[in-house]
């Protein structure tokens, strides 16, 4: 991902963090105005029953604003230190069940530090969207295809970090290696990969996936690319720090 690229996501992020709230403060106004009509009109027609659905529609709706500022990392009280590689381990035998017998799922777990910072079901949550996406561009091809999660450990030094859109600290990190052999995409459509609502997969709309990632990539102090050639398959690239 380039610096332009990197510095749009980060300001939609921003946006949205400050829509969320101002939508939150609404709908507790909504809320508050839907109960006070509703004491005030018992037993008059259906109003209090009208009333009880609109208070429920905007609990649903704040539910889904509750969601997003978990998505976007503004929480993170419940991270713990994990092995990545038992995470990765059970999200492909998950995959070996879901994708089926045409697509291999395969681990190369290198890495002699596989310890980080995170949530278990969010990075879980997160391989397996990945490995979905993998599953999803290798679908009716003739031949068997393949999914590999790849680790290794790798040192990142000052001059990097500097030079790259992302924040990182210097330091070890884990890199972890996503590729698959299915149909990739070309050079266009790879730079709208993280747009929200973005899909090559025709009408299924795979809706905030991979936007959802890459904030999540962000609030764990690490990186996130992609590669891919038209025929040739894709390569996601993610560099998360180790715990030290």
């Amino acid at each position: 991902m380039n610096k332009e690229n990197y510095e749009k996501m980060i300001t939609v992020n921003r946006i949205m963090s400050r829509m969320r709230h101002d939508m939150v403060n609404m709908l507790n106004g909504i809320t508050g105005f839907s109960e006070v009509i509703s004491l005030k009109s018992e037993g008059k027609d259906n109003i209090p029953d009208h009333c009880s659905r609109i208070v429920s529609t905007c609990e649903d709706m704040a539910g889904l604003l509750e969601n997003f500022s978990k998505f976007n990392g503004a929480d993170r009280r419940n991270t713990t230190e994990l092995d990545l590689h038992e995470i990765i381990s059970s999200t492909a035998t998950l995959l070996s069940f879901s994708l089926g017998e045409d697509i291999l799922i395969e681990t190369q777990l290198k890495a002699e530090n596989p310890l980080i910072n995170g949530e278990a079901s969010e990075i879980r949550g997160l391989f397996l969207q990945l490995g979905k996406n993998s599953g999803e561009a290798m679908a009716g091809m003739d031949k068997t295809g393949a999914v590999r999660y790849i680790t290794s450990n790798i040192l990142l030094d000052e001059e990097y970090c500097r030079e790259n859109p992302f924040e990182l600290i210097p330091g070890e990190f884990i890199q972890i290696r996503i590729t698959d052999t299915g149909r990739g995409a070309l050079p266009t459509a790879v730079d709208q990969f993280f747009d929200p609502y973005y899909t090559t997969t025709g009408n299924r709309n795979r809706g905030l996936g991979l936007t959802r990632i890459f904030y999540q990539i962000i609030s764990l102090n690490g990186e996130i690319h992609i590669e891919s050639e038209e025929g040739q398959g894709t390569v996601v690239t993610i560099n998360l720090p180790v715990v030290r």
